[in-house]
């Protein structure tokens, strides 16, 4: 992370609670229920170890008290063919099996965000479902080598959120599952836009270069470093012997 810069935001990705359509469970506070009544008994699948689908699973299994098998994938694609095939019970999808779920082959539990996705409006959120603060959402951004002109950084950060406000892209974001994320300015401006969703958590992998900033955006919010329980439940999620991936750090919310 020392050897790149943040130019922009590009978007932000959620994750969707899917199971296969037998699982007895009708919606996602029936499927808590289920799934810690069944302690072990339930797998969920995800694109690898460390994966945001597998974070939120972990997160999911956290602040629920409920446990269930990880069977991790080389992809998402193979996970959700494994889903679809009922070979696992459910998968936090990250918008490639959304049309699946239009045609009723999976069945949409959730959304793994602080709010409900206009392609599903009638779908709760893991929030509403009683896991205070849940969000999963990954934000993709840009990012240019160290050392880049600060003018040329401005400049492509105008240009890039120029493309961000058209309705073709929105439109297409949309479609994936996702929300275009222009924003202008600095790192704290960011940080600060990250935060005020009120996540379940901040995660940090491989401690990036401006980790501090973000810790003291992190304390100006109300967020403090979380529980030895949750910490070790997301770094052993986050640690994949094919990726080496370390948390770096982990803020929730006081209180």
């Amino acid at each position: 992370a020392k050897d790149l810069v943040p130019v922009a935001a590009a978007a932000r990705i959620a994750v969707y609670l899917m199971a296969k359509p037998s699982l007895p469970p009708a919606n996602v506070k029936d499927f808590i229920q289920y799934a810690k009544a069944n302690p072990g008994k339930l797998s969920f699948g995800s694109p690898g170890n460390g994966s945001s689908p597998h974070l939120a699973a972990e997160m999911m299994k956290s602040q629920a008290g409920l446990f269930a098998v990880h069977v991790p994938y080389r992809g998402a694609a193979p996970a959700l063919q494994d889903l679809l095939a009922g070979q696992i019970d459910f998968y936090f999808d990250p918008g490639i099996g959304l049309q699946h779920a239009k045609t009723g082959r999976l069945k949409l539990l959730a959304v793994g965000s602080m709010k409900r996705s206009p392609l599903f409006p009638e779908v709760p959120t893991l929030h509403e479902a009683g896991l205070k603060n849940f969000d999963a959402d990954t934000v993709f951004g840009f990012y240019a080598p160290a050392g880049t002109p600060a003018e040329v950084v401005s400049r492509l950060n105008t240009e890039i959120n120029k493309i961000l406000r058209t309705k073709p892209m929105q439109d297409r974001i949309v479609a994936m599952g996702g929300e275009a994320l222009p924003i202008e300015g600095d790192r704290i401006r960011f940080a600060r836009a990250v935060f005020a969703r009120r996540p379940a958590y901040v995660i940090g992998v491989s401690r990036p270069a401006d980790a501090l900033l973000i810790e003291d955006v992190g304390r100006e919010a109300g967020y403090a470093p979380a529980d030895d329980e949750t910490v070790h439940a997301l770094t052993e999620a986050a640690q994949p012997l094919d990726r080496g991936l370390v948390l770096g750090w982990t803020l929730a919310p006081k209180g």
